[in-house]
């Protein structure tokens, strides 16, 4: 036990008293006082004494001093994940509406496990949807017909001058085409129909090229006959007329004409003389189908292939009728614009006079032209088919 030595007085009279001293005090004052630990004092074995305990190294415990600093950090990073996943299970339990989906899945892309038909439930707009024909005129019947429909399709006939008189085209005006207000008559020659409605010349939209073909001769012998007075009186004469050679020439043109006439038109149906539609079927069938996709529909026929590939293109047989909607007749049409505004490449119908000299089609020309414009065919058989009514397979 240490002994307390007697206090005494230093210079300025003041009493210090003494600290009870050992040789482990003298040895903690030397410490205090000179900085530095007599050999008396060090260490001699580890901290945790026991028989296989060892020496670590200082880096040993600085790591374990950052782990233990970094405990309370993950802790509170691992309960906030762990907040997060219970609040976004209660948020979308069974009785809270799904999350919305931000890029749904188009809706033309079903998957394989699409059905091969339609699955459409179609209204008819005609009002009523039947009325019995006997004893009633075409103004009577007409009644029924829902023209407000006609604001978004755009129908278009196609028929030439030696149609003029034959009972196609009188029952077809009879007919088809009896209610419809708007309808474009596109022919290879102007003429007034005993209808009242006026059959455009398109081949005269054609550039003075197209008379170096030979079939093209028939339509400058016609003018000529119709210009001399002869066209139908001498009928020796007019019967030389090629008519039928002449049709391919009328469908790139006529597509012009329709869009420079009735531009915009969500859908434009184009037809025969001897064409018949179920306008309620045309109707619901078009209702379906977003007219600002590039479609053409139509009965499929086998066209031209692709050079260098087995790749057919099919077009629509123009006998039965076929339907471009906007964007379809959009691609079709569009021309390279140049810096200064001015159009770089010709009219649609100037640009395939090569083929349309070689092919006997012009359908064929159509769908080939359609598909360098990014528009392929629809063949929605038999909605379009070129078989007579009790002649469908």
């Amino acid at each position: 036990m240490a002994i307390s030595r007697p206090s005494s007085r230093d210079r300025h009279g003041q009493t210090t008293p003494h600290v009870a001293s050992s040789p482990a005090l003298d040895d903690l004052n030397t410490i205090l006082m000179q900085g530095s630990m007599p050999a008396s004092f060090q260490r001699s074995r580890a901290i945790f004494a026991s028989d296989d305990s060892s020496w670590r190294p200082r880096s040993f415990y600085a790591h374990r001093r950052q782990i233990q600093r970094a405990l309370p950090v993950a802790a509170a990073a691992f309960c906030t994940l762990l907040l997060l996943i219970l609040f976004r299970l209660g948020l979308f339990s069974s009785d809270q509406p799904p999350p919305l989906i931000v890029d749904p899945t188009p809706p033309h892309d079903d998957g394989s496990s699409r059905s091969t038909f339609y699955l459409w439930e179609t209204a008819s707009s005609f009002k009523p949807v039947t009325l019995d024909p006997k004893g009633k005129s075409a103004k009577d019947l007409c009644a029924t017909f829902p023209r407000h429909i006609l604001d978004t399709i755009q129908p278009v006939l196609k028929l030439g001058h030696a149609d003029l008189g034959k009972p196609a085209l009188d029952a077809q005006m009879k007919s088809v085409s009896a209610c419809l207000d708007n309808v474009l008559v596109f022919s290879d020659l102007d003429d007034e129909l005993p209808s009242g409605h006026f059959a455009h010349d398109v081949l005269s939209d054609l550039p003075a090229s197209y008379r170096d073909h030979v079939d093209f001769g028939n339509y400058t012998y016609m003018r000529q006959l119709r210009e001399s007075g002869a066209l139908d009186v001498d009928k020796e004469a007019t019967a030389k007329i090629r008519g039928w050679n002449l049709d391919k020439y009328k469908f790139l043109p006529m597509i012009e004409r329709a869009w420079s006439a009735r531009p915009n038109h969500p859908w434009y149906v184009f037809y025969e003389t001897d064409t018949y539609i179920f306008w309620d079927n045309m109707f619901r069938l078009l209702d379906n189908f977003d007219p600002d996709a590039p479609l053409y529909m139509g009965s499929p026929s086998p066209g031209r292939e692709v050079a260098d590939t087995k790749h057919q293109v099919w077009f629509a047989n123009g006998g039965p009728g076929f339907v471009l909607s906007r964007e379809a007749v959009r691609r079709l049409l569009k021309r390279k614009v140049g810096a200064d505004g001015d159009f770089l490449d010709a009219p649609a119908s100037h640009r395939w006079r090569d083929l349309l000299e070689h092919d006997c089609c012009g359908d064929s020309v159509l769908g080939w032209a359609l598909y360098k414009a990014g528009v392929t065919l629809s063949g929605l058989w038999p909605l379009f088919n070129p078989h007579s009514l009790h002649g469908v397979p």
